[in-house]
């Protein structure tokens, strides 16, 4: 997994951080709103 992470980051810069950042950020906000309404 870091390997990964690691290797998206020596491949991708700039804008292609920033549309990973959108990503993460929808699925935390999709697993918060899971989790709130499964309580």
């Amino acid at each position: 997994m870091l390997s990964n992470v690691k290797q998206f980051l020596q491949d991708e810069e700039g804008q292609s951080m920033v549309e990973y950042g959108v990503v993460l950020g929808a699925v935390a906000a999709v697993a918060y709103i899971a989790a709130v309404q499964l309580g």
